[in-house]
């Protein structure tokens, strides 16, 4: 693959406190493998990259280095920056679960199909609070 993937995956799995062999054991690997994947001598296949991608919650294209931004902080900026207005978001269990969701959901999304969803997501809550709308 390449050198980009194999820091990415060591700085992903690390950024979580995550060991090597948890990492195998959650994706049914070796510690070998994945030690071999952090040190760029062993290429994943497809089903395992994606498999990777999914527990780490980014897209194959971060891992791959076909994109710099990490998708994750770059949905939170833009969230935090979409039409807030005068109420920024409560502080709340219930507000972190809803953003991590969206992260997850939308972290493979272009930025245009993300402000599209947003845009619908605008809507549809106008039209809870004001039916008549």
């Amino acid at each position: 693959m390449s050198e980009i993937f194999a820091q990415r995956l060591k700085e992903e799995r690390e950024a979580r406190g995550w060991t090597q062999q948890y990492l195998a054991e959650s994706l049914g690997l070796t510690n070998g493998t994945i030690s071999g994947y952090e040190r760029n001598y062993r290429e994943p296949d497809f089903l395992t990259l994606s498999r990777i991608a999914r527990l780490l919650e980014v897209p194959t294209a971060y891992l791959l280095g076909e994109t710099d931004r990490k998708p994750k902080a770059a949905i939170a900026e833009e969230l935090a920056s979409y039409d807030a207005g005068p109420h920024p978001l409560p502080n709340a269990p219930e507000t972190a679960e809803a953003i991590a969701l969206i992260e997850r959901a939308w972290s493979g999304l272009t930025p245009a199909e993300r402000r599209k969803r947003l845009d619908f997501l605008k809507n549809y809550t106008k039209l809870l609070d004001d039916p008549e709308a």
